[in-house]
């Protein structure tokens, strides 16, 4: 029989939700290679196949009792177990709407360079979309991160109410642009039911993002360099730099590499030189650049979820536990 097929997978569906035996016929072949015992649940039931009822067993590998209605008079059934019809983890993000245009790299510097420090919100700068996206590839659609956290809380609080928090840094590159690993963290809770050896699971989450904004492209390194080449004092080299920008209309794409080309032009005659001393300071031990203020990158959504899991996490694919 072909487990992928409408009939079965509805006989499975109306098994898990109403606990409806799979008809013989959708499993004599013993389509899959494990299977739940299942007895009658009555006082006829033999004690040793009451001890079985609900384990799931392997085909190749019985248990002492052999496999359902193979001892004389039995009257149990072998229900077919399908993790990859039977455990699921969906999750709707919520509030996820960018409100401005998509920032680029210079945005992300000219904010570093004349926003004052100013608190910016991913929405604000057109990327919540898309960081969201990546945390669902990175925290979600593995089920051994988010949901296996969240399926283990419901297995230790099966039947009632649960909640938890969590936190990581999340390697989001390729969505983040220049700001680098994202710290996010959240609390979700829940409530979980059982039923047939199985939880379902439904709940909701917070999510919360926490980030800074420094200098990422490492400008004060490049700075520092040049200060040291032509022997200028760092507060009139920074002055000069932040001038520079300006005059750009404050486009920073190769501004490093024209800011020295300026510099080399007008060093000798127009910036003045000074001795030693102070004038060795690496700009990096002063924090940030001068003239510029690193700002927070923050912003937060949530997330309705439904979920079913196998109870024992030892037999299943969504789950935190070793």
């Amino acid at each position: 029989m072909d487990t992928g097929s409408i009939a079965y997978r509805k006989a499975f569906e109306a098994y898990i939700r109403k606990g409806v035996p799979i008809d013989l016929s959708l499993k004599a072949a013993r389509p899959t290679t494990h299977y739940i015992w299942r007895t009658r649940g009555d006082s006829k039931v033999r004690p040793s196949h009451a001890a079985n009822d609900g384990k799931i067993f392997a085909w190749d590998d019985p248990p002492p009792t052999g496999h359902p209605g193979e001892d004389f008079g039995c009257r149990c059934r072998a229900e077919a177990y399908l993790p990859e019809v039977a455990e699921f983890f969906n999750i709707t993000f919520q509030n996820v709407a960018d409100t401005g245009r998509p920032w680029e790299s210079s945005d992300f510097i000219e904010h570093y360079f004349f926003g004052n420090g100013a608190t910016v919100t991913v929405r604000q700068i057109g990327h919540l979309r898309s960081i969201v996206a990546g945390f669902r590839r990175e925290a979600i659609d593995d089920a051994t991160r988010l949901p296996g956290q969240i399926a283990d809380a419901a297995r230790r609080h099966a039947g009632q109410s649960f909640s938890d928090t969590f936190e990581n840094i999340y390697h989001l590159r390729e969505d983040q642009f220049e700001i680098g690993d994202t710290t996010i963290r959240g609390k979700f809770s829940g409530m979980s039911e059982e039923r047939n050896g199985f939880l379902e699971i439904s709940g909701s989450c917070d999510f919360e993002l926490d980030d800074e904004y420094r200098d990422p492209l490492d400008i004060a390194s490049a700075l520092d360099k040049i200060r040291k080449k032509y022997g200028l004092h760092v507060t009139d080299l920074l002055s000069e730099f932040r001038l520079f920008l300006r005059d750009r209309g404050n486009r920073i794409t190769d501004a490093i590499g024209d800011f020295e080309r300026y510099v080399n032009e007008r060093a000798l005659r127009d910036l003045p030189r000074r001795g030693a001393s102070l004038d060795d300071l690496n700009i990096k031990q002063i924090g940030e650049i001068p003239f510029s203020q690193y700002y927070k990158i923050e912003d937060n959504w949530s997330g309705v979820y439904t979920a079913r899991v196998l109870k024992d996490a030892a037999k299943s694919k969504i789950t935190r536990q070793e």
